[in-house]
């Protein structure tokens, strides 16, 4: 799960950087770099790049685990029948997935801009360098201030889209006085953020689709060949262990077209008055019953008659 692989990344990373704090589940990165001998400042460096190694790691696996949730809810709602409310559903989440995507892609352009202004798109050779990150994400009128717009376009959206989310502002990334590898590790704690309030959305927006899992509770039950003997004679019988399938939201029971309410092991209590013997010594009888269960967006009956032998009172 998303909370528990994030709570590693903290764990593996916390210990070997100061200047950090942590705000709504993810990293926001003081890019400042101590004004310390070069020996520390490089050291200082290669640990934010170790943290944005970490984050973009754990990212490819937010990602997966996002794509996985938008095709889950696919799959329910083709198992639903592709019910009209439900494809809405799916199309919000495929919307909200897209606009994460671009977003990410955006991320990764600006790491990607900013290791090719630097030099160090094939190695690392200069992670301390602030000029650049000056130029490109600095003050107003750079890239920072697009994304900077963009995500805030994006909270707005999914406020829209999945209200039952988290949905507060994404607080803007400062990248003022920011080294290379501290402007990397802030990119890619931004990008974190972002797959997070994505994966809360499809959350919110899956508790949307119904899911159609049956709850089953057992019972011991025997059916005998004939409910009248005489004695001396062989009585015979069926012994069995029956499971009860139900959902008290989508299922119904009926005893002769009089409704059963199902109790909440999912058996249903028939009671009916028994007819008159019509002047008759014995009068064989049945009565009928229906179950109907909606199920994948469904409605399936189930009808049984069950016989019975009405005799005088003793």
């Amino acid at each position: 799960m998303p909370s528990i692989r994030l709570a590693a990344v903290r764990r593996a990373v916390f210990p070997i950087f100061r200047r950090s704090t942590l705000l709504g589940g993810a990293f926001i990165l003081l890019v400042g770099a101590p004004a310390c001998q070069s020996r520390a400042d490089q050291a200082a460096q290669l640990r934010l790049k170790f943290i944005d190694d970490t984050l973009l790691t754990t990212n490819d696996e937010l990602s997966r685990d996002n794509d996985q949730a938008v095709k889950g809810i696919r799959a329910q709602v083709e198992r639903n029948q592709r019910q009209p409310a439900e494809l809405r559903v799916l199309r919000r989440a495929e919307a909200v997935h897209d606009s994460t995507r671009q977003l990410v892609d955006y991320l990764r352009g600006l790491r990607d801009r900013l290791l090719r202004q630097t030099d160090n798109e094939h190695y690392f050779r200069q992670l301390g360098g602030r000029r650049e990150v000056a130029a490109l994400l600095g003050g107003p009128g750079t890239a920072a201030d697009t994304l900077h717009r963009q995500l805030r376009a994006y909270t707005r959206y999914l406020r829209q889209v999945a209200p039952a989310a988290d949905s507060a502002a994404l607080p803007p990334a400062d990248f003022a006085e920011a080294s290379v590898a501290g402007a990397l590790a802030t990119l890619a704690s931004q990008e974190t953020r972002l797959l997070l309030r994505e994966a809360a959305g499809l959350a919110a927006l899956q508790r949307r689709v119904t899911v159609n899992t049956l709850d089953h509770s057992y019972r011991v039950l025997a059916t005998a060949e004939d409910n009248v003997v005489a004695p001396g004679t062989t009585y015979r019988a069926n012994l069995l262990l029956a499971a009860a399938l139900h959902r008290p939201t989508s299922f119904a029971m009926t005893a002769n077209g009089q409704p059963v309410a199902p109790g909440p092991d999912g058996f249903g209590q028939v009671e009916f008055a028994v007819p008159s013997l019509r002047g008759a010594a014995r009068r064989q009888a049945r009565w009928t019953a229906t179950i109907t269960v909606r199920q994948y967006g469904r409605d399936s009956t189930f009808r049984v008659q069950v016989p019975y032998t009405i005799v005088p009172r003793r």
